[in-house]
């Protein structure tokens, strides 16, 4: 009997990729899982061993799958970086040198950025198999699949338990020494998100499990990094507040733990619970970063944002009761963006924020998935590039005309105007039978 054997790559830790370096916990999470099984994984990081790029010394062994992680597939801003081509022409280069190695070789795929463009990605990235939902559930069935077609004795342990996060020390230090200052950490195992945001795709990368992961092993994790010198944890799910008990259980393991220095941030949604803001604080929060991503009541509304400015103020108020630092996030250029709804949103953040508390972009993106996909009537399968809902260019003017100076520092006004940039070398792409149209920049086209 042996065991089964994969390699996974961390596509975005591709050194021919101008990437901001983000800590690949998705990967980890996946090699966490496969070794309870019985399975013999490497994850390669070129962050971690650049030679390996040039000498690809990882394809000198047997590999029964080779399997690719995409955490990103551009930079999600109308002046984005596109990434896939990068991707593309890597696995054009290794997968014909393992296929030879190993015929029975099988290629998978999975990640947030395959979560989410699984349809446009299957007709563009050469792989078989694709894991786009439930993590565990679906390497499972693909192993079992996988390992009864070869027919040899392989064992595959069918242990479906919980289990804490294998992290090396190695791939630890090489993010922190990179300038990494947060290594990432999931408090659930997968779980969706229950808002109802209609630019969002959330559902479609996880839209079954809700489970929380256990104490137990959220601190047996916390330990291990902080062992490594670790100091600063980003909470990675959705929201980090959507199980209130669970994320005010979590705070209390902190306060019990008591690190010395330990600090730690999270995506929230606003919330009027102030014991969860209070025991934030007394955890040793560094940050909580919010997209309201608008204060127009008629947009909170169009949005589907699930508050209204009532649960904003008070969460906000609570934050500054607790001195827990808020880092809130607009997003202007939604359906029927106007100034009016600008200026309402500029004067709520003049009244209620300080300078470096607020981060605002432009441009809606339509996303696999997301309501404002649906009624753009583009199938999942032609949304494979950087698409945007229409707006006025003029919502740029409205920003810089309602915000206080002290929300438009001169990089703020910088990044508008590469925006500004990006936004008018645009085209409107309609698809065929469809009377709406979006936004897709000439630079961000498959050839």
């Amino acid at each position: 009997m042996r065991n089964y054997k994969m390699t996974l790559i961390n596509l975005n830790s591709l050194p021919t990729m101008d990437f901001h370096p983000v800590f690949p916990i998705g990967a980890v999470y996946v090699k966490s899982y496969v070794k309870q099984l019985g399975v013999d994984i490497e994850l390669i990081d070129f962050k971690e061993n650049p030679e390996e790029y040039l000498n690809l010394s990882f394809l000198n062994s047997h590999i029964d799958c080779l399997a690719f992680s995409i955490r990103n597939v551009d930079s999600m801003e109308l002046n984005s970086k596109y990434y896939l081509k990068y991707y593309k022409d890597f696995m054009d280069k290794i997968i014909p040198i393992a296929k030879k190695r190993n015929p029975n070789m099988r290629t998978l795929i999975g990640g947030g950025g395959y979560a989410v463009y699984s349809e446009g990605l299957k007709k563009y990235l050469p792989f078989q198999y694709g894991i786009k939902g439930n993590i565990e559930e679906e390497i499972f069935d693909f192993l079992s699949d996988h390992i009864q077609s070869l027919g040899e004795d392989i064992r595959l342990i069918p242990n479906h338990s919980l289990f804490s996060l294998d992290f090396t020390n190695s791939l630890v230090q090489t993010y922190k020494d990179i300038g990494v200052k947060q290594i990432g950490l999931p408090t659930r195992c997968g779980g969706r998100c229950p808002m109802k945001c209609v630019y969002c795709s959330y559902g479609k990368i996880d839209n079954k499990t809700n489970i929380t992961r256990p104490l137990k092993l959220l601190k047996e994790d916390i330990l291990n990094l902080y062992d490594m010198g670790i100091r600063e944890i980003f909470f990675t799910d959705s929201l980090f507040n959507i199980n209130l008990d669970h994320s005010k259980s979590i705070c209390n393991l902190l306060i019990d733990l008591n690190l010395d220095g330990f600090r730690w941030s999270a995506y929230a949604k606003p919330t009027v619970n102030e014991e969860f803001v209070a025991l934030a604080a007394q955890s040793g929060c560094k940050e909580l970063m919010v997209s309201f991503d608008t204060f127009s009541p008629s947009m909170l509304i169009k949005l589907k944002k699930g508050f209204n400015l009532n649960i904003a103020k008070t969460f906000i108020d609570n934050c500054r009761k607790y001195n827990v630092t808020l880092l809130g996030m607009l997003l202007f250029g939604g359906p029927e963006e106007n100034e009016e709804s600008i200026k309402e949103t500029c004067k709520f953040t003049n009244e209620n924020f300080k300078k470096g508390e607020i981060f605002f972009s432009f441009g809606m993106r339509v996303l696999p998935g997301s309501q404002l996909a649906i009624l753009s009537g583009i199938p999942e399968k032609e949304m494979i590039t950087p698409l945007f809902w229409p707006f006025d260019e003029s919502c740029f003017d409205y920003a810089i005309k309602h915000f206080d100076a002290q929300f438009l520092k001169y990089t703020t006004l910088g990044r508008i105007s590469n925006w500004r940039k990006a936004y008018r070398e645009m085209r409107e792409y309609s698809y065929p039978g469809t009377n709406s149209f979006v936004l897709q920049g000439k630079n961000q086209i498959l050839g």
